[in-house]
């Protein structure tokens, strides 16, 4: 595999420099992370790529990727030197466009990361690879670490160190705080990015590498040391809960070809009562029905159904509820490539639970509450140790308009229903119980993290 050794040297702090190699036929998206673990950085900003011998831009303004579309298209609203500046450069997302025919072209790219402290860094081709065998970045070498996030920029940054080296500044105390709150040690780790690198970043074109990397880039902190174990093993990934349910419900579709749906574009009640004879319910749940007759009295198999559909595994076809071409690539396929693909579609396709038709939690906090559970999963805490932290987090959880006391119970509870025991215990990431508390209404609701988590997810 063709690769490319780059030098990534920070303009105005030429000092503080990487030497990296990234495999070819990457995006200028992934080209940006590569930089971001190199330097230590968050990816919190926009960020932009050009050269000096074109005027396209690769960016993820998608601000300005409309607002030059939009002219484009309709030159004659251009009213000023600010639209003609705007229309002179076109903007391209980064994610959209591979590095190769503009690096081979160009042999320097200019980057700017964070449009306020404005870092800018040239990216110069040393040496092209051409058996090149990782399928993820490495860094080979650099120098100093790179400035902080939200330093203020270089004038900032200059005025930080001072602070930061000097034990009798009146800002030193403040300063060392809030730069280790951001990651700043003062030093280039190398391992630490190489590890970075290797676990959060595979750059492979199998499933499994693919879903690895949308799911740490979607699922978990772009800056905390977790990642998504691409070699779990596929004996205990098959035994997690909602694989294996999902699986055998979708061998069932297999063996008979197909079933004929309800007029309602359920499952036959014949089928559902077969899969609930079976023991297809949730893993954890306060009250278990007895026996069941349609869909919509199964609600494990009814979601079951739904996550199904919405993966893109299961179709309704004239009538009748079979498998798609995906679908049978599943069975196919290893129980750990399942499993990754099924969290993804869970999380990001799959509606995952609503109450009183609002989100219990949008996607992007389960990150926070993946690294609690990381830090703090290994005692059995109550379910509202992780909720109250989450509100802190991000008060608008709550509504603001009713009594805090009860928004927080009723987050809580929500929390432990649907995030808890309907999604993480099915993955096989958590345990939860119910304890009865004397004297009290209502349940202690109790969670910690499984031995499958620690397998799942690695750290370092």
């Amino acid at each position: 595999m063709q690769a490319y050794q780059l030098r990534i040297e920070m303009t105005e702090l030429p000092t503080v420099w990487r030497r990296v190699v990234v495999p070819g036929k990457i995006s200028f998206e992934t080209l940006h992370h590569v930089i971001q673990y190199a330097m230590g950085w968050h990816d919190y900003h926009l960020y932009d790529f050009s050269t000096s011998d074109e005027p396209t831009c690769y960016t993820n303004n998608l601000e300005g990727i409309e607002e030059y579309a939009y002219l484009r298209e309709n030159p004659g609203l251009v009213r000023d030197n600010w639209d003609e500046q705007i229309l002179a450069s076109p903007q391209v997302l980064a994610s959209s466009a591979q590095i190769d025919p503009i690096l081979k072209r160009a042999k320097k790219l200019d980057y700017l990361y964070d449009y306020g402290d404005h870092w800018e860094i040239t990216i110069t081709l040393e040496e092209v690879i051409k058996d090149y065998s990782s399928s993820f970045a490495v860094c080979r070498g650099g120098k100093e670490a790179a400035p902080p996030e939200d330093v203020g920029g270089t004038g900032g940054y200059m005025d930080f160190l001072e602070a930061w080296h000097d034990p009798a500044h009146e800002e030193h105390a403040r300063m060392v705080v809030w730069g280790e709150s951001q990651g700043f040690t003062g030093t280039f780790d190398l391992e630490k990015v190489n590890q970075f690198l290797k676990h959060k970043l595979p750059l492979g074109k199998s499933n499994i590498e693919q879903f690895g990397k949308e799911l740490n880039q979607r699922l978990l902190l772009f800056n905390e040391p977790i990642a998504f174990n691409l070699k779990l093993s596929p004996e205990k990934a098959g035994r997690v809960h909602l694989v294996h349910c999902m699986l055998g419900f979708l061998r069932i579709l297999d063996e008979r070809r197909s079933v004929k749906a309800t007029a309602t574009g359920n499952l036959p009640a014949k089928l559902v009562m077969e899969l609930f004879g079976q023991g297809y319910d949730y893993l954890y749940a306060p009250f278990r029905a007895r026996s069941v007759r349609k869909e919509d009295d199964a609600w494990f198999i009814s979601e079951l159904h739904a996550l199904g559909r919405s993966a893109g595994l299961i179709k309704k076809y004239k009538g009748k509820i079979g498998l798609t071409k995906k679908g049978e690539k599943a069975l196919e396929s290893s129980a750990t490539e399942n499993y990754l693909g099924l969290l993804r579609d869970y999380v990001f396709t799959y509606n995952m639970g609503f109450e009183g038709g609002y989100e219990v939690l949008p996607a992007w906090l389960i990150r926070y509450l993946i690294g609690l559970l990381a830090r703090y999963g290994s005692v059995e805490r109550e379910s509202k140790f992780y909720s109250d932290k989450l509100v802190r987090i991000y008060p608008l959880l709550l509504d603001p308009h009713e009594s805090e006391e009860k928004e927080k119970e009723r987050f809580n509870n929500a929390i432990f229903r649907w995030i808890m025991e309907q999604f993480l215990a099915e993955f096989g990431l958590v345990e939860t119980r119910r304890a009865r508390e004397p004297g009290k209404w209502g349940d202690k609701q109790l969670v910690r993290k499984t031995e499958l988590f620690d397998e799942v997810l690695i750290t370092w």
